[in-house]
């Protein structure tokens, strides 16, 4: 008997599946605070264009997924005061714009919801998630050059695997970055 996706996956769903490519231009840095539009184009061809800002330093804001501070190291805080997320290695990637040194975190989770977590949602517990996400950014500029997060999702009614990938298809930033 086929299982559905539980309720409260949709709405993640509903936001991620329409999106075709989206487009960051930053206009504007003051310290280490970036402003940047983001151009979303839907595949019903329709656009949104959005105003983010985040300080690189703190997290603060709402493009802290794309940006980082540059020049970040192995060990160092990604964002300092919040949370103990860490920069795990510095590694040379080919990207669009050639070999570069990227900075890459690794998160792995691993969740067990009890049965009384699962209530009212038709799943008998208990539900395992392990979830691994994996996230690069280009060392010298802190933008964002691969983001991959994948759930999978395991008990005696449901066998669900979800990936969101998320990946740099192109950039001008690496020809004016000295």
């Amino acid at each position: 008997m086929p299982i559905t996706l539980p309720d409260f996956l949709q709405p993640l769903i509903n936001q991620a599946t329409p999106i075709d490519w989206v487009q960051e231009t930053i206009t504007q840095v003051s310290g280490t605070e970036v402003t940047a539009q983001m151009l979303t184009l839907f595949k019903n061809v329709t656009q949104q264009l959005d105003t983010g800002i985040t300080d690189v330093l703190t997290g603060q804001g709402n493009l802290t997924m794309f940006l980082i501070a540059a020049n970040l190291n192995p060990n160092d805080q990604i964002y300092q005061g919040k949370g103990n997320e860490v920069i795990n290695e510095t590694i040379t990637r080919t990207c669009p714009s050639g070999d570069r040194q990227v900075n890459h975190e690794i998160i792995t989770m691993y969740y067990e919801v009890t049965q009384d977590e699962l209530a009212g949602l038709g799943i008998t517990g208990p539900l395992q998630q392990p979830n691994t996400q994996n996230t690069y950014w280009d060392q010298q500029t802190g933008s964002l050059l691969e983001m991959s997060y994948t759930m999978v999702t395991r008990s005696d009614q449901v066998n669900a695997d979800i990936s969101i990938n998320v990946a740099l298809a192109e950039s001008n930033v690496y020809s004016t970055v000295q």
